[in-house]
């Protein structure tokens, strides 16, 4: 569990601590470092299996946030979901709705993998489950709304 003094703050290298915090709580033996060597399905499916532990520590780190942090936060993740949107990009994680669910298992991964997807392009084919990363802070903004309004 993350405590309110250990959550980074609402900058650029704050959010990909945000991503790294939520890894930390996951033993996955190295595999997502080869994520970076040689993505494989079978690989994409043992990470697959942290998903949901992932989302939670996320929203764990997430929960500390003030709204306008949250937005901030947001404000990064749709940066680095744009720097995936060119047309080479979209050939390998999708479009549409597909694409940013697509995206969203790319920058969950981590910032080394992200950064090689948006250099070489074709490393996004192979992709877990999509992950829409941006309902995450969207969803703590409209629970703390309802905690207010029954109060």
């Amino acid at each position: 569990m993350v405590s309110p003094k250990s959550v980074p703050p609402p900058t650029v290298e704050g959010f990909w601590a945000t991503i790294e915090a939520a890894w930390a709580v996951i033993d996955d033996t190295g595999m997502r470092a080869q994520l970076l060597t040689s993505p494989t399905d079978d690989l994409v499916w043992h990470l697959d299996c942290h998903q949901n532990q992932l989302i939670f520590e996320l929203e764990n780190i997430l929960a500390h946030y003030t709204s306008e942090q949250l937005r901030i936060w947001e404000g990064h993740l749709f940066d680095a979901t744009m720097a995936l949107r060119s047309q080479e990009h979209c050939e390998f994680l999708g479009s549409g709705k597909e694409f940013f669910g697509t995206a969203g298992w790319v920058v969950l991964c981590g910032r080394d993998f992200y950064a090689l997807v948006v250099a070489c392009p074709e490393w996004g084919g192979v992709h877990g489950r999509p992950i829409h990363l941006h309902r995450i802070a969207k969803d703590i903004r409209s629970e703390r709304r309802r905690e207010a309004m029954q109060a």
